[in-house]
């Protein structure tokens, strides 16, 4: 952890540093200001903290897609530690009728095999009460463990929900055999908010 008497202090207590800037309340007990032992700055209260603002952020995702049909992009990486992790972001119609994009989750996984992938997807939309029945699509990268046509997750996930899918890939193959456009009924069939 850096010394609070260091220039850059780190993300978290510059955050801290900002946000008293700004409310005299928060001001009297943060940092210097912060009784003897309960600074809040090591490592691990750092983290539940984050923690908790993620899962606030999560809550209001979830409520902001409320019942309304959506579509869920995939993807998996390494972290820096090299241990494998799975991202997931939902995109979806708004109340205005305006498509919104929400980065929900990073998962850290065991292997990126799709079966692993399909149990922490399947637990994160049980988890959140998301209706499967809802989901309109899926997107991925186009690695075969995500989109293989015999044992990808999109695959297990298509199974799993018996919906149909249309990926962002499908409709580009499509546009690539010289056709001008997506027909409204074919795209309609998959995406249909």
């Amino acid at each position: 952890m850096r010394h609070l008497s260091q220039k850059n202090r780190g993300n978290f207590v510059e955050i801290l540093k900002l946000l008293a800037e700004f409310n005299p309340e928060i001001a009297s007990v943060v940092l210097e200001n912060a009784p003897q032992f309960a600074k809040y700055t090591s490592p691990d209260i750092q983290k539940e903290i984050l923690s908790i603002f993620a899962m606030k952020v999560r809550k209001h995702i979830r409520e902001e897609i409320g019942d309304a049909k959506f579509s869920i992009l995939v993807d998996e990486t390494c972290d820096v530690a090299k241990r494998e992790q799975m991202t997931i972001v939902f995109r979806f119609v708004d109340n205005y009728g305006i498509v919104q994009e929400r980065f929900f989750d990073l998962i850290h996984v065991k292997n990126t095999k799709a079966l692993t992938l399909k149990k922490e997807l399947s637990y994160l939309l049980s988890s959140y009460a998301f209706d499967v029945q809802k989901l309109r699509g899926q997107g991925y990268d186009g690695a075969s463990n995500m989109k293989g046509e015999l044992n990808g997750l999109q695959v297990r996930v298509g199974i799993r929900f018996s919906v149909r899918f249309l990926s962002v890939i499908d409709e580009i193959r499509f546009l690539e055999n010289g056709n001008r456009s997506v027909p409204k009924n074919f795209r309609n069939r998959a995406f249909r908010f």
